[in-house]
């Protein structure tokens, strides 16, 4: 037990927990899991209490992939689920299979700094999963598409799935990653439960969205914006994270009641740093619309052989500037291009990104 006490200093969820019955709690619960214990020794305690410390473990730790059961969560959570919990089935040769999946990714990493293997569990996640569009569209995926059987096996997955992967392999990396869930807003104001992640590099957060990160998910939420992988959504600030996400500020709304106590609210690390965002490591970031700049961006991206060309601004004023010049009739950008006769082009106006997809 003194080893996994020292464990979960580095939890965020058990760092947040409001008292010492409930750290006590989640210690017994954590061990009684790892030892795969049918009947836990659990202390007595109020409702809230159990609610509270279930959601910390399972967002704590996504190889405890069992704990994922949203349906049974609105249901309630009470003394009997940490005390008899429910292990789906033979755990041994399941994890088998993950261990090797885990292990071949891991050994494909790039050996460099923790931003480029950050980089690399994002691309490996989206590159290998199917957005389980179907179970977006009932609003109840199952328990195993919420967790990390839904990519490392199944291929096939959901916001939570992506996020608790990429929470893990991060995990299995030494890298420190919070599971964040809460509420997202789609490019048509419509807003959906969600789930992504707060990345710690060189002693900054960031925020990583793998699932957004996904071209089928645009397709999900009725864009056709990317065909392939998005990098707007990979180790930004929560300036621009949070224009369409809200964190949940408590883990009781799970709690299967109509109403709950006040609890103190959590309190996520700060992330405020732009300097790993995918478009200012790229150089293609503009703080404001210097249009001699930008086209000379767009020129040394099309000499580099570039198949499309990115751009992203620090705000919606720059970003329209750009539309409308991108809308201009025999506008400077056909020069910059190389003398076409026309092209295509997307925007997202929440992450402010502006992208050439063709020319001819």
């Amino acid at each position: 037990m003194e080893s996994l006490k020292e464990e979960v200093q580095k939890n965020f969820y058990y760092q947040q927990l409001a008292t010492e019955k409930e750290r006590r709690i989640y210690l017994q619960f954590v061990n009684g899991l790892k030892k795969r214990t049918q009947v836990i020794d659990i202390d007595l305690a109020n409702e809230e209490n159990y609610v509270q410390v279930y959601l910390s473990v399972a967002y704590d730790y996504p190889e405890f992939y069992w704990l994922t059961d949203e349906e049974a969560m609105a249901d309630g959570i009470d003394f009997l689920d940490l005390e008899e919990p429910t292990y789906p089935f033979d755990l041994s040769p399941v994890n088998n299979q993950l261990e090797k999946q885990v292990t071949s990714i891991l050994e494909q990493a790039p050996t460099g700094s923790d931003y480029e293997k950050v980089k690399y569990f994002y691309e490996a996640i989206i590159k290998q999963t199917e957005y389980d569009i179907e179970a977006f569209k009932s609003r109840n995926p199952s328990w195993r598409s919420q967790g990390i059987l839904s990519v490392l096996l199944d291929k096939k997955s959901v916001c939570a799935g992506y996020s608790r992967t990429f929470q893990y392999l991060c995990k299995k990396a030494g890298i420190d990653c919070i599971y964040v869930s809460g509420v997202a807003k789609g490019s048509s104001g419509e807003e959906i439960g969600h789930a992504w992640n707060l990345v710690k590099i060189n002693d900054q957060y960031y925020g990583v969205d793998t699932t957004w990160g996904d071209p089928v998910f645009d397709q999900a939420m009725g864009s056709e914006i990317y065909t392939d992988i998005s990098y707007d959504y990979l180790c930004v600030p929560s300036e621009m994270l949070e224009r369409s996400r809200v964190a949940d500020k408590s883990l009781l709304k799970y709690w299967g009641r109509d109403s709950y106590p006040k609890t103190q609210e959590l309190s996520y690390p700060s992330y405020t740093d732009n300097s790993l965002n995918y478009y200012v490591q790229k150089g293609v970031y503009f703080t404001n619309f210097d249009e001699g700049a930008i086209l000379q961006s767009i020129t040394e991206q099309r000499l580099q052989g570039a198949d499309k060309i990115l751009l992203q601004f620090a705000n919606g004023e720059a970003m329209q500037q750009m539309i409308a010049l991108a809308s201009t009739e025999n506008n400077a950008i056909f020069q910059a291009l190389g003398e076409v006769n026309n092209y295509q082009y997307v925007y997202n106006e929440q992450t402010c990104t502006f992208e050439v997809t063709s020319w001819s």
